[in-house]
């Protein structure tokens, strides 16, 4: 199917043409530019939680890490702490919540 070559994500709208909404990346059920906006929004969202989310991740780690390797702790310490390095990557996915019940600006 022919795209738009500049086109990063195909947007399709309810009632749209059957071959666009095939060919589409996101569906939106409700006509209108407010989707669009919501769409935006919500997305920058869900990176800034995989950026913090990776950021946390990598502190954590380094620094668990660096502690055992200088003795700090032992390492079954250390070896505890990396799964909870995922349980916060987890808690912070969760926390933010980018397209659920909040309204957009």
């Amino acid at each position: 199917m022919p795209r738009p070559l500049r086109a990063s994500v195909g947007v399709a709208v309810s009632g749209g043409a059957e071959a666009s909404l095939a060919a589409a990346d996101v569906y939106m059920r409700t006509p209108g530019l407010a989707t669009i906006v919501e769409l935006c929004v919500g997305s920058r969202r869900a990176v800034r939680v995989i950026h913090t989310g990776l950021a946390v991740s990598l502190g954590y780690n380094a620094i668990g890490a660096s502690l055992a390797v200088l003795g700090i702790i032992n390492a079954l310490t250390a070896a505890v702490l990396m799964p909870l390095s995922s349980l916060t990557v987890l808690a912070i996915a969760l926390r933010g919540r980018t397209f659920g019940g909040r309204s957009c600006p």
